[in-house]
């Protein structure tokens, strides 16, 4: 934070992630046992930012499926994950249908951190020392609250005031605070788009097949169903 990043006009944001743009250091970046001292000090703050499991499927769909073919193609549709050419064959026109049914099924066999449960991402040891848990869906809220809670011991100045209230400024000259540009209208294009490729089989596949995700004991997911008549679900397909 605080080191001079642009944000491509586009709006892709995760080019942020890149340790070779934004110049900041990762856990990788230190010997072992450093890194555990610093997830067991009280002196960081190890913050994470989850999403709610049926959204962040779905984008794993359209993402690694619908839109970049050639990624779910090489990590699920390849002769080493699929031995038979019948099965690798159905696998490349599930993609060209874009079909959601075969994509969550295949989630079961060829795994992958974009669909994996998040709290696979970090070891169960590590959960109850991670001392602030942000959630997409208010993102902004959460982001000014970790910022606002980090204060500098040179100057007493939160992160947000030094660098969170004017965020970045894009490449085309728009201004916003820290992650506003990516959260305005999100809530409400994630649920039309849920609705439009969800059906009751599907919905019930995810809180099933990925229930860990509310289960968990450092996060919590308020609990929703797209499809509450349960008489639906029989004039839907079934995986």
């Amino acid at each position: 934070m605080g080191l001079p990043f642009e944000l491509p006009a586009n709006g892709e944001v995760h080019t942020i992630q890149n340790p070779k743009l934004n110049k900041l250091k990762t856990l990788d970046d230190y010997p072992l046992w450093k890194a555990e001292e610093m997830m067991n000090s009280p002196q960081y703050t190890k913050a994470t930012f989850v999403r709610e499991p049926k959204e962040r499927i779905l984008s794993a769909f359209l993402n690694k499926f619908a839109q970049d073919r050639s990624y779910f193609r090489n990590k699920c549709c390849s002769d080493d994950v699929l031995f038979h050419q019948s099965d690798r064959d159905r696998c490349n026109v599930m993609i060209q249908k874009k079909n959601f049914e075969y994509f969550l099924k295949r989630t079961q066999d060829c795994f992958d951190p974009h669909w994996e449960p998040q709290t696979y991402a970090i070891d169960d040891k590590w959960w109850p020392k991670i001392n602030f848990i942000g959630y997409m869906d208010s993102l902004q809220e959460d982001i000014r609250t970790l910022l606002t809670s980090l204060t500098s011991n040179k100057d007493n100045m939160t992160a947000w005031d030094k660098v969170g209230k004017e965020g970045w400024v894009s490449s085309d000259g728009i201004e916003g605070g820290f992650m506003e540009m990516n959260g305005a209208g999100h809530a409400q294009n994630a649920k039309d788009s849920m609705l439009s490729h969800y059906a009751p089989g599907t919905e019930k596949f995810v809180e099933l097949h990925w229930k860990v995700e509310w289960q968990h004991a450092s996060y919590h997911f308020k609990e929703f169903r797209l499809f509450e008549d349960e008489r639906g679900a029989s004039s839907s397909s079934q995986i």
